[in-house]
């Protein structure tokens, strides 16, 4: 919806999603996002979620993302060519 985009919204759901996962004992999170919505991509980016793989291709393609919910571990970066 663009209308609501710049409010935080997804940031605030984002960080919900992660103090849930935190709270319950989780170390890990794993999303996908569609290539097409760069928003959401760099939201997850800027968020230290690291890019761990690909499906499909073109607009279908889907983006592989995960978080690491240990401080003290990080998860390796995979690079696209």
């Amino acid at each position: 919806m663009p209308g609501f985009r710049g409010l935080g919204v997804a940031s605030a759901l984002r960080q919900q999603q992660e103090r849930w996962a935190r709270a319950r004992g989780y170390t890990q999170l794993r999303v996908k996002s569609r290539n097409r919505f760069p928003q959401m991509l760099r939201l997850l980016i800027a968020a230290g979620y690291a890019i761990v793989g690909t499906e499909g291709r073109g607009d279908d393609l889907k983006i592989h993302f995960e978080l690491s919910l240990d401080p003290g571990r990080t998860t390796a970066r995979w690079c696209l060519p």
